[in-house]
């Protein structure tokens, strides 16, 4: 395909905006990203409209400024987090009316209802309560959720969903793993004495932080050499030093698949723990994860196998390097989303 003029827009959650864009760019493509505002993650963006100080009259002005160059520059627009360039996507009608390409990537609580079923073999079906845990979830009604869904489906030429849960609310979307920028190298480090397990949580209730830390106590007093070390409201940067010097990245005990940290963790060759729903690896299609999977009540006992046996860290490890490459190479994410442009 021709270069294209590409937008990746208004918000960037995990990372996922900028490292598409780059591999975009990176095959040919004439891409860029822009922010309303930066989270304090500081990922990168080429554009930042510096919303977070401005009065109400001012963020509109600008928002509304930008969309009218975007208009005349880009030919493709890829929005995240069920946003778009204008307040209530406005400005979907008006893409589609000047002939522009509209995709949507969904990441999580932009659709995720407040409770979630899962059909299961045996005609059973499992349900979430995320508005218990989540309080994005518990704050915005599904019936509102949904009607922006609609709406933007209306007017979106494709829809992605980056966890596969998602897929039962989006049902004409398609799974998209996310992207990774892969460091060039992987990290090796042979456990010490007391073995580092690390956990960072975007929002303790979401992941379950309170029986991670539950589960390392009780090993703890049971003599068992662990610590366990937490990184929250860090920049993105000092995430992923520090997860370079741990043993072992635990994502989270109760939503039912894996995030960007657990990406990252992958890609540096960091063995991880986290609970896979069984559908949700059977939605998602993709094969022989390394992730060891955990429940909230196993998690104590998944630790210990690994403490009383940390050799099995490495090879772990490599196999969860491989995995990364092989799904979440940013240019990989990339190509495949230019191949279905």
């Amino acid at each position: 395909m021709g270069q294209r003029a590409i937008l990746h827009a208004p918000t960037d959650v995990g990372g996922q905006a900028w490292a598409i864009s780059k591999g975009m760019k990176e095959l040919g493509q004439n891409s860029r990203t822009m922010v309303l505002e930066r989270n304090y993650f500081n990922y990168g963006a080429d554009i930042d409209l510096e919303l977070k100080d401005l009065g109400n009259f001012q963020r509109i002005v600008r928002r509304w400024h930008f969309f009218l160059r975007a208009l005349r520059r880009c030919d493709v627009f890829y929005f995240y987090f069920a946003q778009s360039l204008l307040p209530y996507s406005l400005d979907l009608p008006l893409l589609r009316l000047f002939g522009k390409k509209v995709i949507f990537i969904f990441q999580g609580c932009d659709i995720r209802l407040q409770k979630m079923s899962y059909p299961t073999k045996g005609k059973k079906t499992i349900v979430v309560d995320h508005a218990a845990t989540c309080p994005v979830c518990a704050k915005i009604p599904d019936w509102k959720k949904l009607w922006r869904l609609r709406y933007l489906e209306l007017f979106a030429h494709q829809t992605y969903c980056v966890n596969p849960d998602l897929l039962f609310v989006a049902k004409a979307a398609k799974f998209l793993p996310y992207a990774h920028i892969l460091p060039k190298a992987t990290v090796t480090k042979k456990p010490g004495k007391v073995l580092t397990l690390l956990h960072a949580p975007t929002e303790r209730s979401v992941k379950g932080t309170s029986f991670i830390i539950a589960a390392v106590s009780q090993l703890q007093r049971q003599g068992h050499l662990i610590k366990l070390k937490l990184i929250e409201g860090k920049p993105h940067e000092t995430v992923l030093h520090e997860i370079s010097r741990a043993d072992l990245i635990i994502d989270q005990v109760k939503i039912g698949w894996y995030g960007s940290l657990a990406v990252e963790a992958l890609s540096l060759g960091k063995p991880v723990m986290c609970f896979l729903e069984p559908i949700l690896i059977k939605k998602s299609g993709l094969k022989d994860c390394p992730i060891i999977n955990v429940t909230a009540e196993t998690l104590a006992e998944q630790i210990e196998q690994v403490a009383s046996d940390p050799s099995q860290l490495a090879k772990l490890g490599v196999r969860s390097a491989a995995f990364a490459r092989r799904y979440h190479d940013h240019q990989a994410v990339a190509r495949l989303l230019l191949r279905e442009l």
